[in-house]
């Protein structure tokens, strides 16, 4: 079963595989490699890695081309020369050395301090890193959703081209439909106006002939108002009330032909306004009947004073002539 080492023991030997290939070791690279352990920690051992490293640097110096092993045994030979060196120097310069002590006391508290503001340090960059990941993860998630966003603007605007050419295709059908309506229209405007012209036609001839009749009784009253002898006075005064049926016409007859005009230019009007065409069209049907009824009323009044002249006549005396013979 292999031996599992200890996060100092590994820190160790990959500070000083980094040191041995001429690199600086990192504690983030070497945590990233091992997966655990303190900042501060990894930081501690790469430290001792380094003195190691320059222990050995230096043994290479000072015995060239002797080997390692014997490198490393002469080693505690020359401590102890060198702390026999250091005691007779610390023996000379004690009151030196104290002060020296001193300083490298508060320089070992100050290194000691900054070693804690490192590993605080070192924490806060840990804290930084994963704050970052998750903003890096953050980030993945974001261009994700941009992507499906995109993807679904993509699939919108498609299907507002599609909903663009359906609505022009839809609006070129009105159009036809609306030229289709607009010919119908007016087809049936011509034939409404030609309806209204032989209206007209037969109105002016319905006219004409009342006009003739009235001329016909007016000579015929005219006649008999010349071939009375009898009783002047009541025939005048019927022959006024007559008069004043025949201005009443007379009246009549201009009225439905200012109607008539009226007709004709809210027929002109409506040519020109399609949209009121079946307003004007329906009131003109209206006032056509209205003025057959009209006619009719002017024919029903002619019969009757048709009739009542024929009564005058029958209930007028014979003239002298007439009762000599």
């Amino acid at each position: 079963m292999a031996e599992i080492k200890s996060v100092r023991e590994q820190a160790r030997e990959l500070a000083l595989r980094a040191l041995a290939e001429g690199q600086k070791p990192s504690a983030l690279v070497i945590r990233d490699v091992i997966g655990t352990g303190s900042l501060g920690t990894i930081q501690d051992e790469i430290r001792k890695a380094k003195l190691e490293w320059g222990d050995g640097q230096r043994r290479a110096i000072h015995f060239p081309e002797m080997p390692e092993e014997l490198a490393r045994m002469a080693g505690p030979f020359i401590e102890q020369l060198w702390s026999a060196a250091c005691e007779f120097a610390g023996n000379v310069f004690d009151a030196e050395r104290a002060s020296w002590q001193q300083e490298i006391e508060t320089s070992q508290a100050d290194l000691d301090a900054s070693r804690q503001q490192q590993d605080i340090l070192m924490d806060e960059l840990s804290r930084v890193q994963s704050d970052l990941q998750h903003t890096q993860d953050l980030v993945q998630e974001q261009a994700r959703s941009l992507d499906l966003l995109r993807s679904e603007l993509e699939h919108a605007r498609t299907e507002l081209t599609r909903e663009k050419e359906l609505a022009v295709q839809q609006r070129q059908d009105m159009e036809l439909l609306h030229e289709e309506a607009l010919q119908q229209a007016s087809e049936e405007i011509r034939q409404h106006v030609t309806r209204y012209a032989l209206l007209n036609d037969e109105l002016i001839s319905e006219r004409n002939e009342a006009t003739r009749k009235l001329a016909a009784m007016s000579a015929t009253h005219a006649q008999v108002v010349k071939d009375l002898t009898g009783d002047r006075d009541l025939a005048r005064s019927k022959n006024a009330a007559l008069q004043t049926d025949l201005s009443q016409l007379r009246q009549q007859v201009l009225q439905q032909e200012e109607k008539m005009l009226v007709t004709q230019q809210r027929l002109a009007e409506a040519l020109s306004r399609n949209d009121e065409v079946s307003k004007l069209l329906k009131t003109s049907r209206d006032e056509c009947d209205l003025l057959r009824q009209q006619v009719s009323s002017v024919t029903a009044a002619k019969d009757e004073l048709a009739k009542l002249y024929a009564g005058l006549l029958e209930r007028l005396p014979a003239p002298a002539g007439h009762k000599a013979s």
